[in-house]
């Protein structure tokens, strides 16, 4: 289920029609990347998906008290579900902390007594900060709980005055953070709580999945993967027109 066929296939139903996969993964690779990732990551740990499948089926209502309507959630209510909310950050932490973004040096540049020639690849060490045990004592736990106190956006939280407060640092730093920050966050929202509105993930006993498996590329995505999507609803069928 993607305009990319890397990151992840789905089968449900069968036959369906390519107009309906935007309705929940952007064309953006990263994005849709991150989007692979979460379905990966509740597929595989039922110990979260329980916190956001309740979350959405008892359809709690918005921040002026209204009921929420049955269908797919927009970005006016996403502090109605902390959890979900968060699940971008809790994604991007968990599956990209190993490495972080690369750059390369368009000039050669003095840093302290150290000289980084020109075109060298500087890959950030992202690896000692998301393991850092102050921040999280235990980082390798898929935990929905980690960010649920956090109320900054990944904009906000790059631009904290305390870099121990972030978030996490997949989106960069300093001059060369990511640009497309700000439309990154709520697409990579959009996927996540449309695809959690719409289905159910359900294993293909034949074909087991991994998480420690990657492509072995920079944007670290899944091995390709399948997995059955289980309508939650019949609303599914009406909104993808199948």
């Amino acid at each position: 289920m993607s305009s990319h066929p890397s990151p992840s296939v789905s089968v449900w139903p069968e036959n369906s029609p390519s107009s309906g996969l935007t309705f929940f993964t952007s064309l953006s690779p990263s994005i849709t990347i991150a989007a692979a990732v979460l379905l990966v990551s509740l597929y595989l740990l039922p110990s979260i998906t329980g916190t956001s499948f309740d979350l959405f089926g008892r359809r709690p209502r918005d921040k002026d008290g209204n009921s929420i309507p049955n269908g797919p959630l927009g970005l006016p209510i996403v502090g109605s579900f902390p959890f979900l909310t968060r699940y971008p950050e809790l994604t991007l932490d968990y599956w990209y902390k190993k490495f972080g973004p690369l750059y390369s040096m368009w000039l050669g540049n003095q840093l302290f007594v150290v000289f980084i020639p020109k075109d060298t690849v500087v890959v950030m060490n992202t690896w000692s900060m998301h393991y850092d045990e102050t921040r999280h004592p235990n980082p390798d736990k898929f935990d929905p709980e980690r960010y649920i106190n956090d109320s900054t956006n990944n904009t906000e939280s790059a631009n904290l005055a305390d870099p121990y407060e972030r978030d996490h640092w997949m989106f960069g730093l300093g001059r060369r953070i990511c640009p497309g920050i700000i439309v990154a966050e709520r697409e990579i929202w959009l996927s996540i709580s449309r695809m959690i509105w719409a289905f159910n993930m359900v294993e293909i006993p034949s074909e087991p999945i991994d998480l420690k498996e990657y492509d072995g590329l920079s944007g670290r995505s899944p091995v390709p993967f399948r997995i059955k999507l289980v309508p939650r609803h019949e609303n599914v069928a009406k909104v993808l027109g199948v």
